[in-house]
């Protein structure tokens, strides 16, 4: 499917540049000789500036419509951005601050699963130590006790993926 370049009616220098695929420095040649129209803004005016290129060269295949198109230049500027994305992550990764997903949903998964494990077995495991007790403090206190161990299990397992990201490596 053929689409005519999307053009915008008014550029800066380097983008109406950019657009017509033309070097800055041509561009600056054209406006050394008067042949840009300018806004009060300093920008260029795009179809006014063509038809005075077109009418004032000898070479009016200059100034025909841009082979460059706008999707190009959003689709260079989109792979630009992307590539120094990617360098970006590849430093984060090597610098430690950064893991990899699978691992660390894997190492959360894990701890949850343990978690679980621990809580499903509290009733059976508490449930005569309770029972015996006959004082609401004790059972608390027991309860609290037994929680607390389960968390800081949880926690010291989440402090090691932590310490890998460190270490630049998760284990």
């Amino acid at each position: 499917m053929d689409r005519e370049p999307v053009a915008a009616s008014k550029l800066s220098q380097a983008d109406f540049a950019r657009l017509q695929g033309w070097s800055k420095s041509y561009v600056s040649k054209l406006k050394k000789e008067s042949r840009l129209v300018l806004d009060d803004a300093g920008l260029v005016d795009v179809a006014p500036t063509l038809a005075l290129i077109t009418g004032t060269t000898t070479a009016p295949e200059r100034a025909a419509t841009s082979v460059v198109s706008t999707a190009f230049n959003d689709s260079r500027d989109r792979k630009e951005h992307y590539t120094a994305e990617l360098a970006r992550l590849d430093y984060l990764e090597r610098a430690g601050k950064l893991l990899d997903a699978g691992e660390v949903v894997g190492v959360i998964a894990d701890a949850l699963t343990t978690l679980r494990s621990a809580i499903e077995a509290a009733p059976p495991q508490l449930a005569p130590q309770l029972a015996a007790m006959g004082d609401e403090a004790q059972m608390r206190a027991l309860l609290a006790d037994h929680f607390e161990v389960l968390l800081a299990e949880l926690a010291d397992t989440l402090g090691k993926l932590g310490q890998a990201a460190g270490e630049g490596t998760a284990s």
